[in-house]
C-alpha cells in the first residue's frame, strides 16, 4: 500500500465516506531488506531501512492502543498516520519517524503521543507488533514486487496490483453481510479520482 492512497483510503473512505461501521482496518508490514519472506534472522530489517522500521512500529503501535479513553472516535489513530505520510501522502515520508511526536500530538494529543513513544521504545511492545505484522505478510507469501502490490484482503479475498485500489468502498460493501450495512454504503467519488491519479 503507498502512502498516497492510505491517506486517501482514511479521508475518503473511512471519515467521509460510510464503511468505517463496517471495516475492521488493519495493516501489515514487508520486512526483510530484500522484501520477500523473512526468518527470525532477517524479520527486523526494511527494504527502505531501519527508520521504515521505527515508522511501522509508530504505525502499529498507534493501532495496537487505539481504545483509550482519550480517542472518541474509531479510527482516530489514521490522522495520525496520515500526518506522518504528509497532506499528499509523499512529503512527510522523508521524515519518518522523525515526524512522529509532532504527528501524535497534533492528532492525537500529548497523552497518546506519550503512549506512542512508550510502546515503540519498549521492545517487548513496538518490536513484538513489528515482528508480529511482518510475519504474517510473509505467511500470507506478500513481497515486496511492484507489479503485485499492493495487497488488499477483503473477507478472505485478495487483491493484488493497482488494481485492488479501485471500487474498494463496492468490494467492501458487498462483502458484508451484516443487516446494518450503511445507505450508500461505500467511499466518496472523491476517492476514485485520487485512485486514478495514482495509477497514471
Amino acid at each position: 500500500m503507498t502512502s498516497t492512497w492510505f491517506n486517501a483510503f482514511q479521508k475518503f473512505c473511512l471519515i467521509e465516506g460510510t464503511i468505517m461501521p463496517i471495516t475492521n482496518f488493519s495493516q501489515s508490514m514487508v520486512g526483510g531488506t530484500s522484501g520477500g519472506a523473512v526468518t527470525e534472522d532477517t524479520w527486523n530489517s526494511s527494504f527502505h531501512g531501519y527508520q521504515e522500521v521505527v515508522g511501522d512500529m509508530y504505525f502499529l503501535c498507534a493501532r495496537q492502543h487505539e481504545d483509550v479513553p482519550s480517542l472518541s472516535m474509531k479510527y482516530q489513530w489514521t490522522n495520525f498516520v496520515s500526518c506522518m505520510n504528509g497532506d499528499d501522502g509523499l512529503v512527510g515520508i522523508a521524515l519518518i519517524p522523525g515526524n512522529a511526536r509532532r504527528c501524535a500530538e497534533a492528532t492525537l494529543g500529548s497523552e497518546f503521543a506519550d503512549i506512542l513513544d512508550q510502546c515503540v521504545s519498549n521492545e517487548d511492545e513496538g518490536l513484538r507488533l513489528f515482528h508480529d505484522a511482518v510475519f504474517r505478510t510473509s505467511d500470507l507469501g506478500v513481497k515486496y514486487d511492484a507489479p503485485e502490490l499492493p495487497v488488499i484482503r477483503i473477507n478472505g479475498k485478495e487483491y493484488k496490483g493497482l488494481e485492488a485500489y479501485y471500487n474498494l468502498g463496492e468490494r467492501i460493501c458487498d462483502a458484508y453481510d451484516g443487516n446494518d450495512k450503511p445507505e450508500n454504503c461505500g467511499c466518496t467519488e472523491e476517492y476514485n479520482k485520487v485512485v486514478a491519479s495514482i495509477a497514471m
